[in-house]
Parts: C-alpha cells; sequence; structure tokens
C-alpha cells in the first residue's frame, strides 16, 4: 500500500477518522505490553549476546503494529470468509476480482476526487459462475454510468450486454 495508489488512498481515507484516534493508539498500547510479555526472552538473548556487544545501547522491538497512526493503513489486510476466513490473496482469482471491481467502485463513487475514471478488466468471466458474471456486469454497468468508462475484453456475452444505449462493442477475431 502507498499513498499513490488508489488503494492506499482508500484505504488512508477509511482509517483517518480522527474520532477513533484514542481508541487506536489504546489498542496499539495493548498489543505492544502483549508483544513485549511474548518476545521477552528472545528480546533479552539477542539483545545481550550480539546486538548490545556490536552496538552498545541498541534495542531490540518486536512488533505486531506500527506504533503510529499515520501509517496503519500500510499494515492493513483484507480477508474474505466465505466459510473459511483468510486472506484475499489466499482466495480464487473471481472472488479477488469481484472484491477489487467492488473496492474500486467505491473508491471512485465515494472518496476520489475526481470527476471520471477508466476502468480496463482483462476477463473478468475467468473463475466465476454464471450467476456471479451477471453481478460483476451489472456492477460494471453501475460503475460506468454517465462519467467513467470500462474497457473489458471478454469471451462472456454476459459482460456484452448493457441498458445503456450508447455502449461500443468492438468485435475482434482471429482465424
Amino acid at each position: 500500500l502507498t499513498s499513490w495508489s488508489w488503494y492506499g488512498k482508500l484505504i488512508r481515507a477509511l482509517t483517518s477518522d480522527h474520532t477513533e484516534e484514542s481508541n487506536l493508539t489504546s489498542a496499539f498500547a495493548g498489543v505492544k505490553e502483549v508483544a513485549d510479555r511474548i518476545f521477552n526472552t528472545a528480546k533479552e538473548k539477542v539483545e545481550n549476546t550480539s546486538l548490545n556487544i556490536a552496538f552498545p545501547d541498541s534495542e531490540l522491538h518486536f512488533q505486531f503494529n506500527q506504533d503510529i497512526k499515520s501509517d496503519i493503513y500500510k499494515n492493513f489486510s483484507l480477508y474474505i470468509d466465505d466459510g473459511v476466513k483468510s486472506l484475499l490473496t489466499d482466495k480464487g482469482s473471481g472472488v479477488q476480482s469481484a472484491t477489487i471491481i467492488g473496492l474500486f467502485c467505491y473508491y471512485m463513487n465515494e472518496i476520489s476526487a475526481v470527476s471520471s475514471a477508466l476502468l480496463c478488466v482483462e476477463e473478468p468471466e475467468l473463475y466465476l459462475h454464471p450467476h456471479a458474471r451477471r453481478v460483476i456486469s451489472d456492477r460494471l454497468d453501475d460503475f460506468a454510468g454517465t462519467k467513467n468508462q470500462v474497457i473489458i475484453t471478454t469471451h462472456s456475452s454476459e459482460f456484452i450486454k448493457s441498458s445503456a444505449a450508447d455502449l461500443n462493442v468492438i468485435l475482434i477475431r482471429k482465424d
């Protein structure tokens, strides 16, 4: 996550609620206390056997998270629970695509200050069952609306249909 990508901007905007800052600060302090207890033995042995010998007055810290709020968005991870809760990156391509398209649409509609966007999607039908294809197609139509553009490469007819009268379809076939 970087502060220059749309995803980084989205997560940063969602975590910038200043009314929750004191709750985050106390939660970070609690996590730090637990980490200090868990890693205390390893910390002391490493400091006493090598770190302080080579670099006096140095201190080793094991941390589960950043201890400053401005960087909390960089440690953010997405989980999906579809019967088994796991990282989004561990899920199938269909679930990943649906989630990323949904997040980008949310970002453009709720967070971004630009007036229009271009979304390019390569074969969004891969690894999706027919109902999921129709849902994603509808979300792409909603995203396009009147101000955005969507470019899709697809082999699926679900992504060709649209309620928009000004839809441009370019068909390319290779012999």
